[in-house]
């Protein structure tokens, strides 16, 4: 039994990584493709349009989306959201009072929408940390927040602003 062990060693070859040689070979050819890549992918790549820098200057406090008169804006009240925070044995919970504000036009579809856009600040809402609800700017950053999921929903045009009721935190 102690011969055919010797023989089978002997007959099956020895697997190498290669030595030093190859490894340094496989990292220049990386390092080659990485640098190809960054040169000349861009070059190749659809023209990057800008805009049109002097007036996006002029008009930095200003939204893209047209102004309306208090006559053409509606807003929709939402029920308050009560959600759960932080782990599973935390017992704090936030309530929070939500008014979207939007064309009048478009007030009906976002009242339409009200159980999605629920779903989705409910989702958003219950992956946000305490320490982050409790920060001082933290308002600022969960109407943006909220704001920007009800345009992934409802589009970009529907909803102009999220105003912020109530906000509890028990």
């Amino acid at each position: 039994m102690a011969d055919t062990d010797k023989e089978e060693s002997a007959e099956t070859p020895k697997k190498g990584g290669g030595g030093i040689v190859g490894q340094v070979i496989v990292a220049v050819m990386a390092g080659a493709a990485a640098f190809g890549t960054v040169w000349f992918l861009p070059a190749k790549s659809a023209p990057v349009t800008t805009c049109e820098s002097a007036e996006l200057s002029a008009n930095a406090g200003e939204t893209l989306l047209p102004e309306l008169s208090l006559g053409e804006t509606a807003f929709v009240e939402m029920d308050p959201l009560i959600v759960t925070l932080g782990e599973e044995g935390s017992a704090r919970q936030l309530r929070i009072g939500l008014t979207l504000e939007s064309a009048l036009t478009d007030s009906e579809a976002v009242n339409y929408a009200t159980p999605k856009l629920r779903d989705a600040f409910t989702g958003y809402l219950r992956a946000v940390s305490i320490a982050d609800l409790e920060a001082q700017d933290s308002i600022v950053r969960l109407r943006a927040q909220l704001q920007r999921r009800a345009q992934v929903v409802l589009g970009d045009q529907s909803v102009r602003n999220v105003l912020i009721t109530d906000f509890v935190i028990r």
